[in-house]
């Protein structure tokens, strides 16, 4: 017989597992990994069910494990998203404080993590800003159809930004333009300052 010591051990490395094997998160410290898998719940959603509605906060965040979700946010943007991506994870990298609506177009297996969690684990992890850094890098690129832009092709129109306090990443990146020495440095150093 397993004790519930154990049970509970077992799960909480099974979700370990789960959240490493997420391509984003390959070169993320194992601390880091264990906090969020400590406060990740396995969530299973029906065809159809909504993860998530426009008119609520954005608390919580989605790891897809098996399935997949189309999001779409306030500002009418939609795009699908599946195995082996998280869905909020760029709403919450650019402080984005609207919800956003995530619906089900299959059953999904996804693993929901608070959006505090996450924070906390963005401060407290240079690796963690490292790959949300590469991540929206990507995303971004995919925005612009390739980098650099095709010749006779022009980016999409991305609006304006509304003011507001800069996030981490944005205030290590001014940071790197205040000296050649901090543009020299690598990010988990500019990160450190």
């Amino acid at each position: 017989s397993v004790s519930l010591l154990e049970q509970a051990e077992n799960e909480l490395r099974r979700r370990y597992l789960v959240v490493r094997a997420f391509p984003n998160f390959k070169n993320v410290d194992d601390a880091t990994l264990h906090r969020l898998a400590q406060d990740a719940i396995e969530r299973r959603y029906r065809k159809g069910a909504f993860l998530s509605r426009l008119d609520e906060p954005l608390d919580r965040l989605w790891l897809i494990a098996r399935g997949s979700c189309e999001l779409r946010d306030s500002e009418g943007y939609q795009m699908v998203v599946q195995r082996p991506d998280g869905v909020g994870f760029l709403h919450l990298l650019a402080q984005h404080t609207e919800g956003v609506e995530v619906r089900a177009l299959e059953d999904v297996v996804a693993l929901e993590l608070p959006t505090n969690t996450v924070v906390n684990a963005f401060l407290e992890s240079p690796s963690l800003v490292a790959a949300g850094v590469r991540r929206l890098a990507t995303f971004l690129r995919h925005l612009r159809r390739g980098l650099p832009a095709e010749p006779g092709t022009t980016p999409p129109p991305l609006g304006t930004m509304p003011p507001q306090r800069l996030s981490v990443v944005e205030r290590a990146l001014a940071l790197r333009d205040q000296s050649k020495i901090i543009a020299a440095m690598d990010f988990d150093a500019i990160y450190n300052l």
